[in-house]
């Protein structure tokens, strides 16, 4: 699929005949049929992927070999503070008594910190000391 054939449509119609063609929506494992459950997240990384793919061609066309050695600069050190941030990874966190599985659905609040509009609440109510992973 080159960059001026493709659209929103053809990945949707490329995605429909692989679902056809592997027979997914009849799969299952351990008697749940997973296939309608993580269809639109699937889809939505693909297509989110795609653009990404586009972007990246259309910016190494205009832009230079440095802007693009920056940019994957900008991002491993992003990477890498993100990773060792003591305070924010939990995977670098102390043990906890509960792991709670966040949502990547967030709000930005009046006061400047984000909330997950699912767990948040009830991470407020724990007695037990807990640390929240959000799914992306």
């Amino acid at each position: 699929m080159n960059k001026e054939s493709w659209s929103l449509k053809t990945l949707y119609e490329e995605f429909v005949t692989f679902e056809d063609k592997h027979d997914l929506f009849n799969k299952q494992i351990q008697g749940v049929f997973f296939w309608e459950r993580i269809r639109f997240n699937i889809f939505l990384r693909l297509f989110t992927t795609k653009i990404n793919q586009l972007e990246q061609r259309s910016k190494k066309i205009h832009a230079g070999p440095n802007i693009e050695k920056k940019r994957i600069l900008r991002k491993i050190v992003l990477l890498l503070r993100s990773v060792f941030s003591l305070n924010t990874n939990p995977l670098l966190s102390r043990k906890r008594d509960i792991l709670i599985l966040g949502s990547p659905r967030r709000k930005l609040r009046e006061n400047k910190k984000w909330w997950d509009v699912y767990t948040d609440y009830i991470i407020n109510e724990l007695e037990y000391s807990s640390v929240c992973m959000r799914i992306v």
